[in-house]
C-alpha cells in the first residue's frame, strides 16, 4: 500500500514518545514492502533564516517537511493558532505532493491509498488529505486532553483541544489507541451521545513498541542500604506524578536517612517541581539532571536501586518498557497503560496512583526484598517480545487492510459541533487555573 503518514513529530524533530513510535512504525512498514511518505514539520531554522517545504528520500521513506510559520506565534501561549498554521502549511505541502508541483516537482506526483494521522495536532491536514484523495483515514490517539487534565475541560484551551480531538476521532474510518485504558478512554470521551457523537468507528488496541537492543546495562546485585537511590526519567509534567516522589521522600527519609532521588527529563513543570523540592527541603536529596541522552541515562539506570513511575495519567508507559529493557526493578502507579506492563507481585511493585502513604509503603517493600529485586526485572524482560516493533507493524497493517476493504468513509458524513461535558475527576493539576462551567456546545 501507499501510506501517507502525518505526524508533528518525526526525526530530527522529537518531542516525546510519539516521534519514536512513528519513526519505528514507518521503518517496519517499509521493511514489509509498503510505500511510505511522511508529512511532518522541519526543525527550527537559525535566527533570520526562512525555510521552504522540503521533499527528500530518507532511508527509503519520502519525507515532506514544512517550516514553522513566519508569524509571531508561540507554541506555549498560542497553541491553537500555532497548530492551525502548521496544519495549513501541511495542507499546502500535501497539495504539492499529490500534484507533483512546487517543491515536490522533482520527485513527482504521489497519491496515497490510505492516510494515517497521529493525534489532534495533525487533524486538519489528515482529514483534508483523506477527503482530497478519497481514501480511508486511520487515526492514532496517544493521549486525550480530558485524560491529561483529569476530566477538567473548563479552560478555553482545554475546550479547543478537546473539540479538535472529538472531530478527528469522529472523522476517522479506523481508530488506534495504545492500551486497553486508552481504548476505553477514547470511546468514553468521544463516542458518547452526550458529546454529540454520531458513533465512533472501531477502536483497535495496538501498544507502543521497543527495541531492547542498546538498553542493556550492568546492574550490581540488589542490596539493602540506608542510602538507596531512586530514579525517575521522563517528561516533567503534572500528569507524570513527579511531585509525588517529592511528597514521599520526607516520609521515606525517616526510614532511610540517606535516600536520594535523581529526576531526569524536562518539561513544562520543571520550575514548579523545583519549587516543590525546596518546599519539602530536599535540595540535597533530589537532583534534577535535565534531558539525558541514552548513554548518560544508562549510567543512572546502572546505579539506581529502583525506577519510580508515579504517573497520575499514563496512556501507555513506554518508560516502563525502557526500564524493563535495562533490567532495573520498577515501582509504578496503577494507572493507564502501566497496569498492562507492570504487575504487582510478579514483574514489579504497584500502588494506587496518587496515594502517597501507599507509595511509601510500596517503595519500602521493594527496598527490603532484595530477592524480588533480582527476580522481577528478569520476568518483565520476558514480556518485551509482546512489544516488538515488527508485532506493532503487523497489527497496524491489519487495521490498514480492514480500512481499505471498507466501502464507506466516516469523513463523508456530516458532523455536529461537539458538546463538551465538564466532568471533574479527583486528580487535577493544581498548578493550572480552571473556570468551572456547565456543559456547553462548542
Amino acid at each position: 500500500m501507499r501510506i501517507l503518514m502525518i505526524s508533528w513529530e518525526y526525526p530530527p524533530v522529537m518531542v516525546g514518545g510519539l516521534g519514536i513510535h512513528v519513526n519505528n512504525l514507518v521503518r517496519e512498514l517499509v521493511q514489509k514492502g509498503h510505500e511510505l511518505t511522511v508529512v511532518t514539520r522541519a526543525p527550527d531554522a537559525a535566527a533570520g533564516i526562512a525555510r521552504e517545504i522540503t521533499d527528500e528520500i530518507r532511508d527509503g521513506v519520502r519525507v515532506v517537511s514544512v517550516p514553522l510559520t513566519p508569524f509571531a506565534i508561540d507554541f506555549t501561549t498560542d497553541l491553537m493558532a500555532w497548530t492551525l498554521l502548521m496544519g495549513t502549511a501541511m495542507n499546502r505541502a500535501i497539495h504539492h505532493l499529490i500534484n507533483g508541483t512546487g517543491p515536490c516537482k522533482k520527485l513527482g506526483a504521489w497519491q496515497p491509498d490510505l492516510v494515517h494521522g497521529h493525534d489532534w495536532l495533525v487533524a486538519v491536514p489528515a482529514v483534508a488529505a483523506a477527503d482530497e484523495c478519497d481514501v480511508p483515514l486511520v487515526g492514532t490517539f496517544h493521549a486525550t486532553e480530558a485524560g491529561r487534565n483529569s476530566g477538567w475541560l473548563s479552560h478555553p484551551i482545554n475546550k479547543q483541544v478537546h473539540s479538535a480531538e472529538w472531530w478527528f476521532a469522529n472523522s476517522c474510518d479506523k481508530l488506534i489507541a495504545c492500551s486497553t485504558s486508552m481504548v476505553n478512554e477514547v470511546e468514553a470521551v468521544f463516542g458518547r451521545e452526550d458529546t454529540g457523537s454520531p458513533g465512533l468507528c472501531e477502536i483497535h488496541n495496538i501498544p507502543n513498541g521497543i527495541d531492547p537492543t542498546g538498553w542493556e546495562c550492568p546492574r550490581p546485585p540488589a542490596r539493602k542500604t540506608s542510602a538507596p537511590h531512586l530514579l525517575y526519567f521522563g517528561r516533567l509534567e503534572w500528569e507524570k506524578g513527579v511531585h509525588d516522589i517529592l511528597s514521599s521522600l520526607p516520609l521515606l527519609r525517616r526510614r532511610y536517612p540517606g535516600i536520594h532521588a535523581t529526576i531526569a527529563g524536562k518539561g513544562m513543570k520543571q520550575e514548579w517541581l523545583k519549587s516543590e523540592q525546596h518546599r519539602h527541603r530536599l535540595a540535597g536529596p533530589v537532583h534534577f539532571t535535565g534531558h539525558l541522552h541514552r548513554p548518560d541515562l544508562k549510567k543512572l539506570l546502572s546505579d539506581a536501586d529502583l525506577a519510580i513511575l508515579p504517573s497520575r495519567y499514563e496512556p501507555f508507559g513506554i518508560v516502563a518498557l525502557e526500564a524493563a529493557a535495562a533490567g532495573i526493578p520498577i515501582v509504578a502507579a496503577e494507572t493507564g497503560g502501566l497496569v498492562n506492563i507492570v504487575q504487582d507481585g510478579t514483574t514489579g511493585w504497584t500502588y494506587p496512583s496518587g496515594r502517597i502513604e501507599e507509595m511509601v509503603e510500596t517503595i519500602d517493600s521493594a527496598l527490603q526484598d532484595t530477592a524480588a529485586r533480582e527476580k522481577r526485572p528478569q520476568l518483565i524482560k520476558k514480556q518485551l517480545d509482546n512489544f516488538s516493533w515488527p508485532k506493532v507493524a503487523d497489527q497496524t497493517e491489519e487495521v490498514y487492510t480492514e480500512a481499505a476493504a471498507s466501502t464507506s468513509r466516516n469523513a463523508h458524513r456530516p458532523l455536529p459541533r461537539p458538546l463538551i461535558p465538564l466532568r471533574p475527576l479527583p486528580h487535577r493539576d493544581p498548578t493550572t487555573p480552571v473556570n468551572v462551567a456547565t456543559t456547553v456546545p462548542h
